[in-house]
């Protein structure tokens, strides 16, 4: 499954791209952008290895997305923010591409996937195609599993970047180009 740094990307683009889309920059909250809390929200499910019995199951569900959009509505509707909706939406969205990435990612556990309909249902997803390779925390400073690491975050990042750097290209000029019209 991806590291925190592949799924930080993904949160990142998809704060770019609603930017994009909305031809301005969104502040999350003030002197915070969008693209800072979509990364700490892409990277969130993984506090479940605070717990690792959990780890793989509630906050890896489309439920934890929807909760986490929907505190973030709370939060940014109390600010009497205009932006309340775009912003949980992104918010969502990011925390919901850490179970996407995750799904498409390799597993060495049993079961292996993530509970993506908990608590409807126990059962375990994991995608056929594995987009990403299997990381080991198990050993983690034996040489093997090191190397085996390493070529997993270089694989998530020969993904994840160009999808970042397009979505931060796209966001640019658009912003560029609204400016240039706003003059």
């Amino acid at each position: 499954m991806p590291s925190p740094l592949g799924h930080a990307l993904a949160g990142v683009a998809i704060a770019w791209s609603a930017e994009a889309i909305k031809r301005r920059q969104i502040d999350f909250t003030r002197g915070s952008t969008l693209a800072v809390a979509a990364a700490g929200l892409a990277v969130a499910a993984d506090l479940d290895w605070l717990y690792p019995p959990a780890h793989r199951a509630m906050t890896h569900s489309l439920v934890a997305a929807v909760a986490a959009a929907a505190v973030i509505a709370i939060m940014k509707w109390r600010e009497r923010s205009a932006d309340t909706a775009v912003v949980a939406l992104v918010c969502g969205l990011a925390y919901a591409s850490h179970l996407l990435l995750d799904w498409l990612g390799g597993d060495t556990k049993i079961p292996a996937g993530i509970q993506l309909l908990w608590p409807f249902s126990d059962d375990w997803f994991i995608s056929p195609v594995g987009v990403f390779r299997a990381t080991d925390l198990g050993g983690f400073f034996k040489p093997w599993t090191m190397v085996s690491n390493a070529l997993a975050v270089l694989r998530e990042l020969l993904v994840m970047v160009p999808v970042a750097v397009a979505a931060h290209a796209w966001r640019r000029r658009r912003l560029r180009r609204r400016t240039a019209w706003t003059v």
